[in-house]
């Protein structure tokens, strides 16, 4: 046998049979990653208002006490579920990317505050189908794979600032 190695060829990125999941399967999957993320963050939820929410309000009495502790739902609602959503996506390997791309679109309709709307409703059905396909490792050349992670992170800061502007200018 010859010890001369071949040429390698000009790299592109090769999805091999273990990585590879058809795109269908990668928006079921980021379903069942939003959903395991949705019930850990009921959990989180349902234990900071038995626990810290009534030592957080204790100052707050009457109508202040219970708009406390909505505030301290909502907030533990929000940030539960994006911490929660990281470990789940990787869970069923579908990867940071995919955490990146729903959190995005999470805080647009967050900074939207339409939560009363029935549009709101149908775009949040949407926002992991859209997380998984804006995610998803396409078969082209790296520079259009980070071209693609480029674009989710543009996405997250903009998300990012638009949700500041949202919370300050209420």
């Amino acid at each position: 046998m010859s010890r001369r190695r071949a040429r390698s060829a000009p790299q592109v990125l090769r999805v091999t049979e273990a990585d590879f999941m058809p795109v269908s399967a990668r928006v079921a999957w980021s379903y069942v990653a939003c959903l395991l993320a949705g019930v850990v963050t009921g959990l989180l939820v349902v234990v900071t208002n038995v626990a810290v929410a009534p030592l957080a309000c204790r100052a707050a009495t009457g109508d202040d006490f219970g708009d406390c502790k909505f505030a301290w739902m909502i907030w533990v609602g929000i940030i539960g579920f994006v911490l929660s959503l990281l470990p789940a996506a990787l869970m069923v390997k579908l990867g940071p990317w995919l955490w990146a791309a729903a959190v995005a679109g999470l805080a647009f309709l967050v900074a939207v505050g339409a939560i009363d709307q029935w549009w709101w409703w149908a775009l949040v059905v949407l926002v992991p189908a859209a997380a998984a396909l804006l995610s998803v490792t396409w078969e082209y050349a790296p520079a259009l794979r980070r071209a693609q992670r480029v674009v989710i992170v543009v996405l997250d800061v903009a998300a990012a600032l638009t949700l500041a502007w949202w919370y300050w200018s209420d």
